[in-house]
């Protein structure tokens, strides 16, 4: 345990170094600099991974860091460089949540579905392979953006695979995005640095159930959300909105497939930002021309590695780009393969769920946070700043093309079973929720913080009150944490454990299991997680002579058995091959001609 503290301390002394190097000698503001750099460490060892280099990219960037971290505390002692900016509100919001987030992760394991059919999955073979998944893993979803998992890939190279720091550097990158909100926060300003700690707060329970997992839809929205502050802020200074932008609009892309649609939005913004900044005031043409050619570098660039990714796939699957289950391609546009009763009925489903206040959460954040838009632009009449009118309608603007994607998504690409429930409509919408609420809000305190001068301490409660109240009910998910309350998952990690210590190697295990055969797969694809091979089989009852038979059978060809529900049928059947209880636990299967016996092992 202190051997761990010591070497993720040792790792965040490193990442430090980069930081230090980023702000004192490029400058970079403060709130960008966590995202900027986790960006940077992202893209680098994504193409390292692609030339097969990936653990000595990690190493170089850790040994480098921990170098330039030592260059600068000496630089600290004789007072060289002053210590002041690293006080900046935005890097102790950023201290205070990676505290919290290592506090929070500590000895969690992955409990969600997702985590164990891809997400997870991806990162246990990115440790195993020390490079980008091919062939030679259990990878299903062969085509999604592994940008997250390379990330966490950086920490558990150094640290070694455990789930709760694969869940910390998680939760790191997402406390990450949020310190981009800090931007314009200032210690003379108090309100303008709890207002940002609330909104903060408030995208993190948008959807606070995925938090603990290794989903990546509220880090979407965030890194999404990002790119256009900062260009905003260096509206001016073209060099520097090219390079702190550029890697994080490739970990955009690498995040995911919908990556792109943002980058759409992002292009869309940035472009009205340098139209508007650009207008009056410059004479030579070539600075009338660069800050568009980087906005088309920016735009250009992460479909550039996006192709990559793709041609990597390719060359490192099989399959077929046609095979992943939401390709594009040119047979599903051309034949819907939906029922006429789901066509009838799914336009005023999904109306519903993306415009009624009343069903979500989230368009009623949205909804509030559009009212104070609307109430300043009001009142403040012809002294609205552009920056608020702009946001506020193509905010919204963006909000309604991306619901369009997901009509799209649902109607042309989803499977009839999976779109008729709507079947994670609640994850996508939490990250356009995140994307275009938090840029809403923090043009909203932006606007209030440069132009409210009467009853700030009022009108500043009120905002953060407004903020959180839609998602207050979120809270006690975040506190309670509901899945960690899954017993399965903590029987299955150690009984595995006594396996792998067994000193077999390659064990076929049977697992018994009736009360998972309704999970909906949850089961099947914990255990090939846990095992990364396909060296198993599940048995989901022995109630009928035929599955007695093929229990028997299954045994006959395994080393161990794993039952996780002790039942009658189980009890009947295998009590004549062992001279102990059958119970919930671990036994070897020992083979004697065409016998086995069951010996406990836990």
């Amino acid at each position: 345990m202190l051997t761990s503290i010591l070497l993720l301390f040792l790792l965040f002394l490193s990442l430090a170094g980069w930081g230090m190097f980023f702000l004192y000698k490029i400058k970079v503001h403060p709130a960008f600099i966590p995202l900027f750099l986790f960006s940077g460490v992202t893209t680098v060892l994504f193409g390292a991974g692609l030339l097969h280099r990936m653990s000595l990219a990690a190493n170089i960037i850790y040994y480098s860091g921990f170098f330039l971290c030592l260059i600068y505390l000496v630089l600290f002692l004789f007072k060289k460089i002053s210590y002041k900016p690293l006080l900046h509100p935005s890097l102790v919001f950023f201290s205070i949540s990676a505290l919290f987030v290592m506090l929070y992760m500590r000895g969690t394991l992955f409990l969600n579905y997702d985590d164990f059919s891809h997400w997870g999955l991806v990162v246990k073979e990115i440790v195993r392979l020390d490079g980008l998944p091919d062939a030679s893993t259990l990878v299903t979803f062969q085509n999604y953006p592994p940008g997250s998992a390379v990330f966490i890939y950086y920490f558990l190279n150094l640290l070694g695979f455990h789930e709760s720091l694969a869940l910390m550097a998680q939760g790191f990158m997402t406390m990450a995005g949020f310190t981009v909100l800090f931007l314009i926060s200032s210690w003379k300003k108090p309100w303008a640095v709890i207002l940002p700690w609330v909104i903060s707060f408030t995208l993190l329970l948008v959807n606070a159930k995925i938090f603990y997992s290794l989903l990546v839809d509220i880090i979407l929205g965030s890194v999404a959300l990002a790119v256009p502050l900062i260009a905003y802020y260096y509206r001016k200074d073209w060099k520097r909105l090219l390079l702190v932008n550029l890697p994080i609009v490739i970990l955009l892309i690498l995040l995911k497939d919908s990556g792109k649609i943002f980058l759409l939005f992002n292009g869309i913004a940035m472009l009205g930002i340098l139209i508007a900044s650009h207008r009056e005031g410059i004479e030579k043409r070539i600075d009338k021309v660069i800050p568009y050619a980087s906005l088309v570098l920016l735009l250009v660039l992460p479909l550039v590695v996006s192709l990559l990714w793709h041609t990597y796939t390719l060359q490192a699957y099989s399959e077929s780009y046609g095979d992943n289950k939401f390709a594009i391609t040119e047979d599903k546009l051309n034949d819907i393969q939906k029922s006429e009763e789901f066509l009838a009925g799914f336009d005023g489903m999904m109306l519903d769920a993306a415009l009624n206040p009343l069903s979500s959460p989230h368009v009623m954040a949205l909804l509030v946070v559009n009212l104070i838009a609307l109430l300043f632009i009001v009142r403040m009449k012809r002294n609205t700043p552009n920056e608020l009118v702009s946001s506020f309608l193509l905010l919204n603007l963006f909000y309604v093309l991306y619901m369009c994607s997901l009509y799209y998504m649902y109607v042309y690409l989803m499977p009839e079973n999976e779109a008729s429930r709507l079947a994670g409509f609640n994850r996508y919408q939490s990250t356009i929720t995140v994307y275009v609420g938090g840029m809403l809000m923090t043009v909203v305190v932006y606007v209030w913080s440069n132009y409210v001068k009467s009853f700030k301490r009022v009108t500043g409660i009120l905002l953060a009150v407004c903020f959180l109240i839609p998602y207050i009910g979120h809270l006690e998910v975040l506190v309670t944490r509901p899945e960690a309350h899954v017993e399965r998952r903590g029987d299955v990690k150690e009984y595995s454990s006594v396996i792998k210590t067994s000193g077999v190697s390659e064990p076929m295990i049977t697992y018994y299991s009736p009360g998972s055969a309704d999970d909906g797969g949850y089961f099947s694809y914990l255990i090939r997680y846990e095992h990364l091979s396909k060296n198993y089989s599940f048995i989901k009852g022995a109630e009928t002579e035929e599955k007695l038979s093929y229990l028997k059978e299954v045994l006959m060809k395994s080393d161990f058995l794993m039952v996780l529900d002790h039942d009658v049928y189980i009890h009947d059947v295998l009590s004549q091959y062992t001279e102990h209880e059958i119970s919930e636990g671990v036994y070897r299967v020992k083979h004697e001609k065409d016998r086995f016996e069951l010996v406990p092992v836990r």
